[in-house]
């Protein structure tokens, strides 16, 4: 089973949690500074495959791999010392800690585990949280709607404001000053400039 690894700085992986995060973009390499025919792209079940069309002299066509698949379960990945202490039941903790001896043995200690503080090394199947992949699709990160921004992680801030004067932010953790941004695809944009380098967005 995959994981799906993100950014904790940002309350990535919470909100994904709680379920105010419902979609997730990632860059494809392949197609990072290839002029794609938008709109225009076939996905193969089959093969696990996009093909999408390149604007250029001859059209041709490129076939790419996303990360997920339609239907796939996926684990949300997070360390084993924050699944730890979410568990109020003293048993169940005993039980979680087991599976992890099991998981690694003959290592020692669980603080001797990669695991245990940086959730790249984390075994999917220990995993408490899982999301099931509904669609997958290809679009210029640019062409966001304010409506799929909110559905990315970002929300408004609860002011009692109108619609009009409302204040759309993301979570920072450790920024000094709150950021805030009259619409959810601003606010989107200054993240993923955040998270994957600055002008990144305007690739």
């Amino acid at each position: 089973m995959k994981k799906l690894t993100l950014n904790d700085k940002f309350g990535l992986t919470e909100a994904v949690i709680n379920g105010t995060k419902t979609m997730t973009r990632r860059i494809i390499p392949e197609l990072r500074y290839k002029n794609i025919q938008e709109g225009c792209y076939e996905w193969n079940p089959m093969k696990g495959t996009v093909t999408v069309m390149e604007v250029s002299d001859d059209f041709k066509t490129i076939e790419v791999k996303p990360q997920y698949e339609i239907g796939e379960n996926v684990a949300v990945a997070q360390t084993y010392t924050e699944i730890f202490h979410s568990i109020d039941n003293i048993i169940e903790k005993e039980d979680f800690i087991k599976d992890i001896m099991r998981q690694y043995w003959p290592t020692a200690k669980t603080s001797e585990i990669a695991g245990w503080r940086n959730k790249m090394y984390v075994a999917s199947k220990l995993m408490p949280y899982r999301i099931i992949i509904r669609c997958v699709s290809i679009q210029r990160m640019q062409r966001i709607t304010d409506r799929e921004a909110l559905r990315e992680g970002i929300y408004a801030e609860e002011t009692g404001l109108s619609e009009e004067e409302k204040k759309y932010r993301y979570t920072y953790k450790g920024c000094r000053y709150k950021r805030r941004f009259k619409t959810p695809k601003e606010a989107f944009a200054d993240m993923i400039d955040q998270v994957y380098g600055k002008g990144v967005w305007e690739e």
